[in-house]
């Protein structure tokens, strides 16, 4: 009885070995291949949903679409370093750039869930990313890798064995350019947006948003990359809702922003209500003719 216990034991230590060894290190190799694979991309784009939903890198010359949902600029930073390690050939970077991106939502769980999801995959390809991160947010190293091994098993097979490199989803926890032909504009939807980006954790204006933002733009100097700030469209009514204090905010923070850096304003772009998912997100009709004006005007700044 004793024999079998014991044998039992050690095929399920076997098996587990296995299974982690396959998973750390499929997780490696999927965001590893991920990474080489936009290293011809001249043109990357970054940045929260805004960016993700309102620019087809289809629609560009030589540009891929790494936004994600929720994204802080201190993820995008380190998504950024990591990329450009590989890809030698960027010579733009364009990055959401509006009023909600320094406001306290960015401290509440529903953003940081969307972040921890891109930490375990940087996590996962390099350790020295997550030294980094500590260092920066004051956090403990032990909890993170503790937490990350949990993370481990929260994500099913399919991430490791299933992508397409071809297709914008193949990006997943990376980002990527997000299609959608709904358009759920509303003065309901536009109240509970304003409530969560301004209202929730209220008198917030978050300077390690700013701090990331520097080091991005800093990073990109250091590399002769192009910087575009991109305050993309939004809704009439929503651009109402929003309180002055962010607004007199933002507007001074651009003042502070480096010279070299050109910000792009086009949050009053005029397109039809139809041309919006909801108060500040674009769906794809919206997301096609905006692609191709901005298009242009990189080609103009180019030339």
């Amino acid at each position: 009885m004793k024999k079998a216990i014991i044998k039992s034991l050690i095929y399920i230590l076997i098996f587990t070995s296995f299974t982690i060894t396959l998973l750390v290190f499929g997780f490696k190799l999927r965001s590893t291949t991920i990474i080489k694979s936009i290293k011809n991309a001249s043109t990357i784009i970054i940045g929260d949903s805004h960016t993700k939903y309102a620019l087809n890198p289809a629609l560009f010359d030589n540009a891929i679409n790494l936004a994600n949902n929720a994204e802080t600029y201190q993820m995008s930073y380190l998504k950024l370093k990591k990329n450009l390690q590989y890809n030698k050939n960027v010579s733009n970077i364009i990055m959401g750039f509006s009023y909600h991106n320094f406001s306290g939502w960015f401290n509440d769980s529903s953003s940081k869930q969307y972040n921890d999801r891109l930490l375990n995959q940087l996590l996962l390809s390099d350790y020295q990313l997550l030294l980094e991160y500590n260092k920066s947010t004051n956090s403990n190293i032990i909890i993170d890798l503790t937490n990350n091994i949990n993370n481990i098993f929260t994500y099913p097979l399919y991430y490791i064995t299933n992508y397409d490199l071809s297709g914008n989803n193949a990006l997943n926890i990376w980002g990527g350019y997000a299609e959608s032909e709904f358009n759920k504009l509303s003065d309901e939807v536009s109240n509970a947006k304003i409530e969560l980006y301004y209202y929730k954790m209220p008198n917030t204006f978050l300077q390690t948003q700013y701090y990331y933002l520097n080091k991005i733009i800093k990073l990109c100097k250091e590399r002769s990359i192009n910087v575009y700030l991109l305050n993309t469209p939004l809704n009439e009514k929503h651009k109402k809702l929003i309180p002055n204090k962010y607004i007199e905010q933002f507007i001074a923070l651009q003042k502070e922003i480096d010279s070299d850096v050109r910000y792009i304003n086009l949050e009053n772009y005029k397109l039809k209500n139809d041309f919006f998912l909801d108060s500040d997100h674009l769906n794809t009709k919206g997301a096609n003719l905006f692609s191709i004006y901005i298009s242009a005007l990189l080609n103009q700044y180019s030339n």
